[in-house]
């Protein structure tokens, strides 16, 4: 079948100019992506519920599990592992309350194309996180896609002469009486100036998330699940288009 569709990502009028001046900086970025249970199965209809329940229940189990435990690497674990198991409970416990409704399946069940799905994106600086619940049913089997994403913009800045061991600089600073050190310095704060464009256009919440969806598409596509973006136009050739 045919994959999930996200919201289409347009792209921001100023996006042209980004490669461009990372290019003349000589800066790259990328994108480090977490994924969390990218379940994409196939699932007999007649199955669903019973396996979403188990899901819940394993869910809860762990969650008991935790709270039991008074060990105290247990506990260190639990207070980042307990608010996330609360979470994936509400969130099984809203896909069965939805999933339980008739109308909802005989809704999928007169169209293959048709699907019920959920998706939030939010974008803090240079961090995109998206969560992704979609479900339908073709020939009998329900075509089920559950998902935690998450893209953070990694920007790798040129090396500066201010990194250099100090044993560097002090041997500059002998050989040239200085000097070595003071045009240094300038090179670093010119590279900074052109820098500081690029970092701030990456913090842009628009251009932040256009970013994250040209780098990461496809690795949502394998996991059944599409996110249309607009193509990128070089810089100067309006009317065309690179992706």
């Amino acid at each position: 079948m045919d994959p999930f569709v996200l919201p289409m990502v347009h792209r921001p009028a100023q996006y042209s100019r980004l490669h461009q001046i990372m290019e003349d900086a000589g800066v790259s970025a990328d994108v480090d992506v977490e994924l969390e249970g990218p379940t994409h199965p196939k699932i007999p209809k007649a199955s669903f519920q019973g396996w979403l329940d188990h899901r819940l229940e394993e869910a809860k189990q762990g969650l008991q599990n935790m709270e039991r435990d008074d060990n105290w690497f247990t506990a260190l674990f639990s207070f980042v592992g307990k608010p996330r198991l609360k979470k994936q409970i509400s969130h099984l416990e809203e896909i069965i309350r939805k999933t339980k409704r008739v109308p909802t399946w005989e809704k999928l069940e007169m169209d293959s194309a048709a699907g019920e799905s959920s998706c939030s994106v939010v974008v803090s600086g240079r961090r995109l996180s998206l969560n992704f619940t979609g479900y339908r049913i073709n020939e009998g089997l329900v075509d089920f896609v559950d998902m935690r994403f998450s893209g953070n913009i990694v920007i790798r800045l040129r090396d500066k002469h201010s990194d250099e061991a100090t044993r560097t600089k002090v041997w500059k600073a002998i050989a040239s009486f200085g000097i070595w050190n003071a045009v240094d310095a300038a090179n670093d704060a010119a590279q900074r100036a052109k820098e500081e464009p690029i970092i701030q256009m990456l913090n842009d919440p628009t251009i932040a998330q256009y970013f994250v969806a040209t780098k990461t598409s496809h690795q949502l596509l394998q996991h059944g699940v599409s996110w249309p973006h607009e193509p990128i136009l070089s810089e100067g050739m309006s009317g065309h288009a690179t992706d």
